[in-house]
């Protein structure tokens, strides 16, 4: 029995979360931004409450974006031990046919 592994869909797939995990850093800084420009015009008595709010949200969609980011890696990581193992069975295969 034979089997085929296209690791080039696994490649392609990292890319494409890239891509997102790029975008996403943008819109968050962009969030950021946003919430700073409206933190500055006001003070009154919700501030308080608004950047505890704000920063809350902040911490969190930090929190999801390392974690995005993490799987990436991981994914990469994968990719590369999968990439390595097909390389050193491939040297058997080849030694055996001697």
């Amino acid at each position: 029995m034979r089997m085929y592994v296209d690791i080039s869909l696994l490649a392609g797939k990292k890319r494409e979360l890239e891509s997102d995990v790029r975008r996403i850093e943008e819109l968050i800084s962009q969030v950021c931004e946003e919430i700073d420009q409206l933190n500055k015009m006001w003070d009154g008595p919700g501030q308080k409450s608004f950047l505890k709010t704000a920063a809350a949200y902040k911490e969190r969609m930090k929190e999801i974006f390392l974690d995005m980011k993490k799987r990436v890696e991981e994914i990469e990581t994968v990719q590369k031990e999968y990439e390595s193992c097909e390389g050193e069975v491939a040297d058997l295969i080849r030694a055996i046919r001697i």
